[in-house]
């Protein structure tokens, strides 16, 4: 296990910045996820930290010890990669033991080793098949069991659960937090799928172009979003957007969309142009008039087994929430739309960073 300290790195292909002036600490023992849209630079990190790229400038350590110019046999990382990576040619057992044979362990070791692994990984039964005969969860646990055999330090996986089905990789994910629970191996995982973020990580650094826009819990990231751009990536479905003002008595007034909403998520004082956020899951769209709903147009219903996903029109915005089954809603129809003020998040317009 190590700590991962990443000290002003800067990565450049040409002329081009991919990664500008990144600091990051990683603790001894972490799941810790980089996550963001494709082309921000997720993999470039991960690479960096494993030593098959070399950062353009500043410093990587492992345990306070400069690694910039360490292979990654000398750093003693483990990759786990979405293609899997498997030898077709090897059975099941043959692909866990290879880094083992690698260093000629004793036979006596490696049967002991890889049975242990197998154990781990609900592999038992499938030691003699070969990766043609596996399914895509199979053999992306023995891609995983070969770089658990190693005993590394550091885990690294790169989008490793992207080349299965939406069912499996919930399953796989699961699987993968419950393993890190076991081994406690600093593990940094990279993703561009956010609820896959939220699922299994002690922390999360949300990165856009390049930079760093958030570095915290998944609780923190997902309830108090540092700008718009987190609050916008991180959430399923995405967060809605608003142009509005803050002014009125105190500036505790919120005008949004011909509404004037009261507040006290600002300090006393702010005024100016704000981007209001609101996310799908905290505004109830209902067919009935409630008291303080505003008037809606139904546009699509998008069920979800127990609730509705609703697209409504609010004005000239067309937005997202949530309904019961039974809220008598019909498309094209009238409906409200009721949501805790509360709830809601400000953005500063220009730039973009949370208020309140």
């Amino acid at each position: 296990m190590a700590e991962i300290r990443i000290i002003g790195v800067q990565k450049k292909f040409g002329g081009s910045v991919i990664i500008d002036d990144l600091d990051l600490v990683i603790g001894d023992g972490e799941f810790f996820t980089i996550v963001g849209p494709s082309g921000c630079g997720k993999s470039t990190i991960l690479n960096m930290i494993a030593g098959l790229e070399a950062a353009t400038g500043g410093s990587i350590l492992f345990d306070g010890v400069t690694v910039n110019n360490a292979s990654p046999q000398e750093r003693d990382v483990a990759m786990v990669f979405q293609n899997y990576a498997l030898y077709p040619h090897m059975t099941v057992f043959e692909n866990i033991a290879f880094p083992l044979r690698m260093k000629k362990a004793p036979k006596s070791v490696i049967a002991r080793e890889v049975g242990s692994v197998a154990g781990l990984l609900d592999l038992d039964g499938l030691l003699g098949r070969k990766p043609r005969e596996l399914s895509g969860g199979q053999r992306q646990r023995v891609a995983l069991g070969r770089a658990i055999i190693r005993k590394p330090r550091v885990f690294l996986m790169d989008e490793p659960l992207s080349n299965l089905d939406a069912q499996l990789r919930i399953a796989m994910r699961s699987e993968i937090k419950k393993l890190h629970d076991q081994l406690r191996i600093t593990t940094v995982y990279v993703t561009h799928d956010q609820s896959e973020a939220l699922a299994v990580s002690d922390r999360i650094a949300v990165l856009d172009r390049g930079r760093i826009q958030q570095c915290e819990t998944p609780r923190a990231v997902y309830e108090r979003p540092a700008n718009a751009f987190v609050g916008g990536f991180i959430g399923s479905p995405q967060m809605n957007f608003l142009d509005g003002s803050i002014g009125g008595r105190g500036g505790r007034v919120i005008a949004c969309n011909g509404m004037e909403l009261k507040t006290r998520l600002v300090t006393a004082g702010i005024s100016g142009k704000v981007t209001v956020g609101i996310r799908p899951e905290d505004i109830t769209v209902t067919g009935k008039k409630r008291e303080g709903g505003f008037k809606v147009e139904a546009m699509f219903l998008e069920p979800a087994g127990s609730f509705s996903w609703v697209d409504f029109k609010w004005g000239h915005h067309v937005m997202k929430g949530r309904s019961d089954n039974d809220a008598g809603l019909e498309k094209g129809g009238t409906a409200y739309i009721l949501f805790p003020v509360e709830k809601i998040h400000l953005f500063d317009r220009e730039s973009g960073m949370r208020i309140g």
